[in-house]
């Protein structure tokens, strides 16, 4: 037998072995090797169809004593967008003062998830760019529902990449600057002023 027909026996033989196995007669329980339901099988053509999102917290499984940083970070970011989400609902009832002190909250929690930075560089750059977004408004500087909206995508963006790369995070940055933020730190336009100076 030449090394080309020793190699196809070798495949069917797997290939056999494969075909007892899925059909449970290996002596293996499918069971233990597919733990899938059939009800969570969705074909393809059904997912095009709905383009149902997957929920982020499910993708990045993330338990209290799994990853308790994680988890942690997926709880903060939905009380920010909850917040966030408030602050809109505010403006558009004419509610100054109610979006504002909604923002405040916002900001709280951002400080928050500040310390849950070393998931990545990435993600306390973000966290970091929308909080100075804030704190650098001048005071009264109301924020507008486009503003708004910005802050609240960055956010979901954010929750469904966590672990976003340098490419997108330098967008979501430009992407705030776009909408009027500043988002350096107070202290760093104080050192470009003495440079320049």
């Amino acid at each position: 037998m030449d090394k080309l027909s020793h190699k196809q026996t070798d495949i069917n033989t797997v290939f056999a072995h494969s075909n007892d196995v899925s059909s449970g007669q290996a002596g293996i329980s499918t069971d233990s090797l597919f733990r899938i339901k059939e009800s969570d099988v969705v074909s393809l053509d059904d997912y095009r169809e709905t383009k149902e999102l997957i929920d982020t917290e499910k993708l990045y499984f993330a338990s209290s004593e799994t990853s308790p940083l994680l988890s942690n970070a997926f709880i903060l970011l939905n009380s920010a967008l909850a917040f966030v989400e408030d602050a809109r609902t505010y403006l558009k009832e004419s509610d100054i003062v109610g979006s504002d002190n909604a923002i405040l909250h916002v900001t709280s929690v951002l400080e928050e998830l500040f310390c849950c930075r070393s998931i990545g560089d990435n993600f306390g750059t973000i966290v970091s760019a929308i909080y100075h977004s804030f704190a650098n408004r001048d005071q009264g500087e109301l924020l507008s529902l486009l503003q708004l909206n910005k802050i609240h995508s960055t956010l979901r963006l954010l929750r469904s990449e966590p672990f976003l790369n340098t490419d997108h995070t330098i967008d979501a940055v430009m992407a705030l600057e776009d909408e009027g933020f500043n988002v350096n730190p107070a202290y760093l336009e104080e050192m470009i002023g003495l440079i320049n100076e």
